[in-house]
């Protein structure tokens, strides 16, 4: 998930106070995927993700620190795959992301900045990883209207990956990518929302300019005040690199 104003990220998984005195709790997520490559190829990954809210040191309380640490492990199968024969998980990169939420620009506007490293934990086998240091900053926006009936918000971010220092012989150009999320958030009963290009980004390979333009959407059900359920998928709409479709789901605890 790419990351949202802190308000309405931790709306949507339960009510917290944001003050520096009241740092909300933590939550932990857990993905699984089931991606198809190309015909017949497919990828299987479970992913962890730990977000954790700290205090930063400022006059206005409306300032808030994010953290998310996410890493997985990745089973790949069929002819996209050589000598894969998938029955057997192996680690993908693991990513530290790192922001802060600004406080309230206006009544229904709020910013955010940050940046990502992902590090090639998959050793040094693009199959499982992008075997290459990335790195890259980040910059979002939420603007969340009340009284919008089933509308919650509308919270884009753009980030912007580039590679370094390759770990693998096989790495012969390094990452240059332009993400760029849309999100758009619903709500669709008290306990269900929905969310819309919020995991799946369009992608602009800045070596090449060629873009990957995917639809994305997850639905969420609020089971308890800790647990929640998610489940969604993404499909392709250019005949790009990438993927061809995905499917997801997603369980999250909140401390």
């Amino acid at each position: 998930m790419p990351i949202r104003r802190a308000g309405i990220v931790l709306g949507l998984l339960g009510s917290v106070s944001v003050a520096l005195a009241d740092t909300p709790n933590g939550w932990l997520e857990t993905w699984a995927y089931r991606t198809a490559d190309s015909p017949n190829s497919f990828s299987n990954m479970v992913q962890l993700r730990y977000y954790q809210p700290f205090a930063l040191p400022s006059a206005d309380p409306g300032w808030l620190g994010m953290m998310r640490l996410d890493t997985s492990v990745i089973s790949n199968s069929g002819p996209a795959f050589p000598g894969e024969s998938g029955n057997q998980f192996n680690p993908g990169n693991t990513r530290l992301t790192l922001w802060a939420n600004t406080p309230q620009i206006s009544e229904q506007l709020q910013g955010s900045a940050g940046f990502r490293v992902s590090a090639p934990t998959g050793y040094n086998n693009p199959n499982y990883s992008a075997s290459q240091w990335v790195a890259g900053p980040q910059l979002g926006m939420s603007w969340a209207p009340s009284n919008a009936g089933w509308f919650t918000d509308f919270s884009p971010l753009a980030r912007y990956m580039m590679g370094f220092s390759a770990v693998s012989p096989a790495v012969t150009t390094l990452n240059r990518g332009l993400e760029l999320y849309p999100s758009v958030g619903m709500r669709l009963t008290d306990r269900m929302t929905l969310r819309l290009w919020d995991e799946n980004a369009f992608v602009l390979n800045t070596n090449t300019g060629v873009w990957f333009l995917p639809v994305d959407a997850y639905a969420t059900y609020d089971l308890t005040k800790h647990w929640s359920a998610s489940l969604g998928g993404a499909k392709r709409l250019t005949n790009t690199s990438q993927y061809d479709w995905v499917g997801y789901g997603r369980v999250v605890y909140r401390f």
